[in-house]
């Protein structure tokens, strides 16, 4: 070929990705003690001690949470074309179980029994990111911390599960 057509096509994305911005534990207990008791709170919570992404947080339900304080991953929500859909991950180890702390689970199972009508498959959370985007910088202002990206609020779970998990849990469960 007279061309390199890669080249030419140009690479996907951005050249440059944001920098990662992680709240300690202590900056997002700072931050939750702002927020509203609310389905946005609960949604916070969910995605700081779980890591999941925040289009797993968004397609949850209520049977998704299991009495054996295990959370089931296997669903992805995304808004395409201004319609609200439920996909599939995009590949199988993004289906998974996690275990989530005792006092997470009760928390969800109260915000579930306050909606009313709740189905054990109905979405917990009705909104969509961009509401999450708002909610954390307005409750970050309240707090007086910097906001970060809702995707970040997963990186002090994830880089812990990467290196020592148990440890990291075990510690996690005493203190809670």
């Amino acid at each position: 070929l007279p061309y390199n057509p890669c080249q030419r096509a140009g690479s996907m994305g951005k050249s440059t990705a944001e920098a990662m911005q992680i709240w300690t534990l202590d900056q997002f207990e700072q931050f939750i003690a702002h927020a509203d008791k609310s389905g946005a709170r609960v949604a916070f919570d969910i995605l700081f001690w779980t890591g999941i992404r925040e289009g797993e947080l968004l397609a949850l339900t209520p049977a998704d949470f299991l009495p054996d304080m295990q959370l089931n991953i296997d669903k992805n929500f995304a808004v395409v074309g201004g319609e609200h859909i439920i996909k599939t991950p995009k590949n199988d180890p993004s289906i998974r179980c996690i275990a989530i702390p005792d006092f997470l689970y009760k928390e969800v199972q109260e915000y579930s029994q306050s909606l009313y009508g709740l189905e054990p498959t109905d979405r917990l959370f009705m909104f969509t990111g961009s509401f999450l985007q708002k909610e954390i910088k307005r409750i970050a202002q309240k707090a007086g911390l910097e906001p970060i990206r809702v995707h970040d609020i997963r990186h002090p779970y994830v880089k812990p599960t990467t290196k020592k998990f148990t440890t990291f849990f075990e510690d996690f469960r005493a203190a809670a």
